[in-house]
């Protein structure tokens, strides 16, 4: 029985006889071997390969095994066929864990927002930016830290300082125009009625003259002084124009707690306004006491749109009334105060 080995070879048995074709099939299998060697040595060489490494069969055999891996695999890529695994976790699983849905996203990708959208940082991010603005905002409140601008200017917050520099050239024209079409128009209503009153006198003293038409139409020299009374009235409007007159005053007095400053109420004589003028030694909230002419029920409200008054320091509040009003100011703490009551007719 012939025994084959590498190349073709057999091994010759003892006592058989060996013939010259065994020896060359020898070198010719020593000569392969030796370039098999060599071609091993140059494309793997003191740990370098110098040529591509490439399995006889696809997807059969492995590099590294599970008990015998490589510590780092560095490359320019790397295509796999089936997937590769990450801390015991396949790369889809990975994926699967980090994807981002737009379900869960605050804002869609047609613009509508899911939640809150709130900055990862204080004070840091812009909503917004010069030359990109937002057309609109609605919403149902605001709430700034800083400083807020509408049409470039700085809205006006509570404890801002105003200027009155910045106000008063506007706002003295347009009062003074407010009050001088006011005041035309009271002096030419008071002309038209003296003019009408002193028609009226002079109708009834020719009457007068008859002492039958006299007794008739019962228009006697009284009703003629009380007609010019009423006109005395009227010019001294013309004369006088708005200039206050002093009702009642209080000096360093020291007003009980939410009662009465004056003891009777003040009376007011002009149609027009009444400017209280009033300082507080400690501050506090000042009460209007008004009782409408004709009534008797006194209405009582807070001056100064509800707010306190600050200690030491002089404040003007004018209060639109009729003749025959009467008023009375009240404190609150109790306190020392200084007080005047003026009334300005035709205002």
């Amino acid at each position: 029985m012939i025994e084959l080995s590498f190349y073709g070879l057999w091994k010759p048995v003892p006592g058989e006889v060996i013939r010259t074709r065994w020896g060359e099939l020898v070198v010719d299998a020593l000569d392969n071997l030796h370039t098999r060697l060599r071609s091993v040595e140059s494309s793997m060489y003191g740990g370098y390969i110098y040529s591509d490494l490439l399995p006889a069969k696809d997807l059969a055999y492995l590099l590294g095994r599970s008990d015998l891996r490589f510590k780092e695999v560095h490359s320019g890529y790397g295509y796999f066929t089936y997937d590769v695994f990450i801390g015991g976790k396949s790369i889809s699983e990975l994926v699967s864990e980090v994807a981002v849905t737009p379900t869960k996203s605050a804002v869609d990708e047609y613009g509508y927002a899911h939640a809150d959208l709130k900055p990862t940082t204080d004070f840091e991010y812009s909503l917004g930016i010069d030359g990109y603005r937002w057309k609109e905002v609605k919403a149902g409140y605001g709430y700034f830290v800083y400083e807020v601008f509408v049409a470039d200017k700085k809205v006006l917050k509570d404890g801002d300082p105003v200027y009155i520099a910045d106000l008063y050239p506007e706002a003295k024209a347009k009062i003074t125009e407010a009050i001088d079409e006011s005041y035309v128009h009271n002096i030419y209503s008071t002309l038209l009625s003296i003019e009408t009153k002193l028609g009226d006198i002079q109708t009834n003293v020719r009457e007068i003259k008859d002492t039958t038409t006299a007794i008739y139409s019962g228009y006697t020299l009284a009703d003629i002084y009380s007609t010019l009374s009423s006109i005395e009235e009227e010019l001294s409007f013309l004369i006088e124009g708005k200039t206050p007159k002093l009702l009642a005053i209080q000096v360093n007095y020291l007003a009980p707690n939410f009662a009465d400053i004056f003891a009777d109420d003040v009376l007011v004589t002009k149609d027009g306004r009444v400017r209280v003028k009033i300082a507080m030694d400690s501050g506090g909230y000042v009460y209007m006491k008004w009782v409408p002419a004709g009534l008797t029920e006194a209405i009582l409200a807070m001056l100064n749109a509800g707010q306190p008054i600050p200690a030491r320091a002089w404040h003007e509040f004018d209060f639109t009334v009729v003749k025959g009003d009467k008023v009375n100011l009240r404190v609150t703490p109790g306190q020392k105060v200084t007080v005047a009551i003026y009334n300005i007719w035709g205002a």
